[in-house]
């Protein structure tokens, strides 16, 4: 299994993110909402900081992620690399 701590900050490739806040209940989007990236491994290191818009919708975000090749192997632990 590759070393996730490695995989976020030595060998890294490019991803995409989007993020969608809606409230627990009714589902309904949260605009302004303040949504916040940090690395698995320590969530006091912001990677990106966005803020929902009326929808409830992040802008897409470009962000480092593991190499293709960890892929495969990643698909036995958690796939996230990032916390949001």
């Amino acid at each position: 299994m590759p070393d996730i701590k490695y995989a976020q900050t030595e060998a890294v490739d490019k991803g995409s993110l989007k993020v969608e806040v809606l409230t627990n209940r009714t589902r309904r989007p949260i605009e302004g909402a303040r949504i916040t990236i940090s690395y698995s491994g320590d969530p006091d290191s912001t990677v990106e900081e966005v803020s929902a818009d009326d929808s409830g919708m992040s802008e897409k975000l470009t962000l480092d992620a593991p190499p293709l090749e960890y892929v495969a192997e990643a698909l036995a632990i958690p796939s996230s690399f990032c916390n949001a």
